[in-house]
């Protein structure tokens, strides 16, 4: 298991949706993982510290966690079948308990930006070596654009 952040959120201009860019720390290496608009959104405003009048969903779960005395503690990208991904997500609980819940690693991954615990991607997912795996790396990158600031509200 590797230790990862969220390294760029961009736009896959080819098929109108977003890519999370999860890179493995100390390492060139990364993950893209696509997910929706409103995913995209709800992480993109998070990461701009932009304030909504009313909850988002991810707000919404982490107030629920909170509200049950647990916290999550980690998310680990579990594993990946014909495109998918599946992620876990760690929390303690008050009790001493720990809970592994099943979540999109695109929710996960949200709520990681606004509680600011680790992710983790499992041995058995194979990120992309821009050194090792060039051609990949160019057709992936050939496929995205960053986002602006402007493009979020």
């Amino acid at each position: 298991m590797v230790q990862a952040y969220l390294k760029n959120v961009m736009a896959d201009t080819q098929n109108n949706s977003f890519v999370l860019i999860v890179g493995v720390r100390n390492s060139m290496n990364y993950l893209p993982i696509w997910i929706g608009s409103c995913e995209g959104m709800a992480i993109l405003t998070r990461l701009k510290g932009t304030e909504l009048p009313r909850p988002m969903t991810h707000d919404l779960l982490s107030s629920i966690i909170h509200g049950t005395d647990t916290t999550p503690n980690k998310l680990i990208l579990t594993q990946a079948s014909r495109g998918t991904y599946f992620a876990l997500l760690f929390a303690n609980r008050a009790d001493g308990d720990i809970l592994a819940i099943d979540i999109r690693p695109s929710d996960g991954i949200a709520l990681a930006v606004r509680e600011k615990f680790d992710i983790f991607i499992d041995d058995r997912i194979d990120t992309v070596d821009p050194v090792e795996q060039p051609e990949k790396h160019e057709r992936l990158m050939g496929m995205f654009r960053p986002i602006l600031p402007d493009d979020i509200p």
